[in-house]
């Protein structure tokens, strides 16, 4: 339902409700009035934030909704007591404006709900009595409670009270004015305040005039029995499951439903305006004329699944669209009311059939403005008279497929870890109504491994085109071997580990590429070995180097490196005297004396240190140093 609403406002004093608001409306669910206002339980109601006129309170919060048979008011005041606390509802039950001899009138307070009425007007206030005093009933019931923040007010109220002449009596559709009146009373004490302005007051708060905002009773919006009937104003007959209309109006936002079984007869206009819906699945009979009876205006809709009927005497006029796909006969040629222009249906706009049209004999049906779509399925029988634009005939949509080209696998492109340029196929469709458009998802560039593709088809069938799709898996596979170079031969000495022979380097095509060796963790035999280096990618693609390994006892190592020395051209005197300590460490190890050979190779670092920098640089220091550490750590 509508809610139309301003925060935070004080209106000017004026004889009239167009300077106030209008709250509306439906709920299907009856709130408990236990003055607490649930946020579940009200969630439904048209609701506006409020100032009062003379600020004397926190202002608040007014929530307002109906059902069949009641009108549920809440008011949230910001005030932290109840004590001494009231507050006045007053409605403009004639809807004038101002203030009537008979106006409704409601309190409540933390004891009691009142009901009153106006009992007379004079000049310059207004007088109110009970209605019980008056022979009249208390109609209603209310409840007021507070937090210590707030005030909380809950109202139930009939829409039509049998105390006619005390209380108001609305229907669905009708506007009731209202105003409230907040009261502090206490000893010595007397503050009011208004949410509307009023011309004037006397010391109790009595008015002549105000500005009034303005409640629309909603409607419920599923036709199915006799209080949703009553609910749009309805006339009711079990009997037959028949409800009767006159002047009903469906506006923007809203949808009207009539439920299957129930025929909803209108006798005097069902108006759907821009905006509105009417979903029909039983019947819709039309007997009223001209332009009062079943009107669609522009950008309204009508959805019909069941049966519409215009009678001898009916008019059914479409400015918006009507979506038929059950049965709308049409018995009328507009001419029993005086003005009439002479069709029982005048078509402006749009008729979508997939249903049945039956033009009976002697009905006109003007298409001057219009355009009617018989879509497949649909039958429309024409004893009558069509004029104006042809009927476009619109074939049959058979369901559309679509199948995608078959999965294909290709190699990644040369050096790179993806694919591009796939020549993916065509998708092949059956089906549908042409004109059909093809389309895929396919990226530019298809990584390593499997990509789904989405194949989508679009026909051109109307109302609805249909859309299908299916899929295709593209799979690009990496069979590039990697590249690998081994690390240079080395030579070491007996006992080293096989981690310091150096390390492989490879490449891929694709990241992620794992390099291993058979390189024991101890070379522990002199000899000569072939480690293999193995590149493996994520593909599990591999290469391999090899590297000669070449492992010398602990004298072999010092003649390897007495070899080494002298190819550093070292200078002279320096190479003499290591040349001298080299050559004993290796005779005390061919005989034997290891502690000795241990004792000269210590001396020879201890030199080499002594001389880095000097006549030995920091590269050649570095080498004769690992070595010679080398084998004495091979030495036992």
């Amino acid at each position: 339902m509508v809610i139309i609403a301003s925060s935070l406002f004080s209106f000017p004093k004026a004889e009239a409700h167009a300077a106030g608001f209008s709250l509306s409306s439906f709920t299907s669910t009856a709130p408990t009035i236990d003055g607490i206002i649930g946020a579940t339980e009200w969630a439904n109601a048209a609701k506006v934030d409020f100032s009062f006129l003379f600020d004397r309170f926190g202002g608040g919060t007014i929530y307002v909704m109906n059902d069949d048979k009641n009108l549920y008011i809440a008011v949230k005041v910001a005030d932290n007591s109840l004590t001494g606390r009231n507050l006045e509802l007053d409605f403009d039950n004639d809807h004038r404006g101002i203030r009537a001899t008979g106006d409704d009138i409601k309190t409540l307070d933390q004891n009691s709900f009142y009901d009153f009425y106006v009992s007379a007007v004079p000049p310059d206030s207004y007088a109110i009595a009970s209605d019980e005093t008056a022979g009249g009933t208390v109609d209603g019931t209310g409840k007021a409670t507070s937090d210590g923040t707030f005030n909380y007010f809950e109202f139930s109220l009939p829409l039509c009270s049998s105390d006619i002449s005390h209380d108001f009596c609305v229907s669905a559709g009708g506007t009731l004015g209202f105003n409230l009146f907040y009261g502090y009373n206490l000893p010595g004490v007397s503050l009011f305040d208004t949410l509307f302005g009023f011309n004037t007051a006397d010391g109790f708060g009595h008015i002549t005039t105000s500005t009034w905002g303005d409640i629309v009773i909603a409607h419920s919006n599923i036709l199915s029995d006799g209080p949703s009937c009553n609910s749009i104003g309805g006339i009711w007959n079990s009997a037959t499951s028949t409800c009767t209309i006159q002047n009903f109006t469906v506006n923007s936002g809203e949808t009207l439903t009539i439920s299957t079984g129930v025929e909803l007869i209108v006798r005097a206009g069902l108006t759907i305006n821009p905006g509105g819906t009417v979903s029909n699945s039983g019947t819709i009979t039309v007997s009223s004329c001209c332009f009062s009876g079943l009107i669609n205006n522009f950008d309204a809709t009508i959805i019909n699944t069941g049966t519409i009927s215009i009678e001898s005497t009916g008019v059914f006029v479409n400015n918006g669209i009507t979506a038929n796909s059950g049965t709308i006969t049409n018995n009328s040629a507009g001419e029993s009311c005086a003005g009439c222009a002479g069709s029982g249906i005048i078509n402006g706009g749009t008729i979508n059939n997939t249903g049945t049209i039956n033009n009976n004999s002697g009905s006109t049906f003007d298409n001057t403005s219009g355009n009617i779509n018989d879509n497949c399925g649909g039958i429309i029988n024409n004893i009558g008279t069509i004029t104006g634009n042809q009927v476009v005939n619109i074939p049959c949509s058979t369901p559309l497929s679509i199948t995608a080209p078959p999965n294909i696998t290709v190699n990644a492109d040369p050096g790179l870890c993806s694919s591009t340029g796939i020549s993916l196929g065509t998708a092949t469709t059956s089906g549908g109504t042409p004109t059909i458009i093809v389309s895929n998802n396919a990226p530019a560039t298809f990584p390593i491994g499997p990509t789904t593709v989405t194949w989508n088809a679009t026909d051109s069938s109307t109302p609805t085109p249909q859309t299908v799709n299916t899929t295709q898996t593209v799979t690009v596979i990496d069979n590039q071997l990697p590249t690998i170079s081994a690390p240079l031969p080395v030579i070491v000495t007996v006992g080293i580990a096989g981690s310091a022979i150096g390390t492989a380097s490879a490449t891929d095509n694709c990241p992620g590429v794992i390099i291993t060796s058979n390189a024991p963790a101890t070379f522990a035999t002199p000899g000569s070995t072939t480690v293999t280096w193995t590149a493996t990618d994520a593909s599990g693609n591999t290469a391999n180097a090899t590297q000669l390994v070449t492992v010398l006892t602990p004298a072999q190592s010092v003649q390897n490196l007495i070899n080494v020395k002298e190819s550093m051209n070292l200078d002279k005197g320096i190479a003499t005297s290591l040349d001298a300590k080299l050559s004993a460490a290796l005779e005390s190890l061919n005989s034997g004396q290891n502690s000795v050979a241990k004792n000269l190779l210590s001396a020879f670092i201890n030199q080499v240190n002594a001389q880095t920098d000097k006549t030995i640089t920091q590269a050649q220091a570095t080498q004769l140093i690992q070595d010679v550490q080398n084998i004495l750590n091979a030495i036992h």
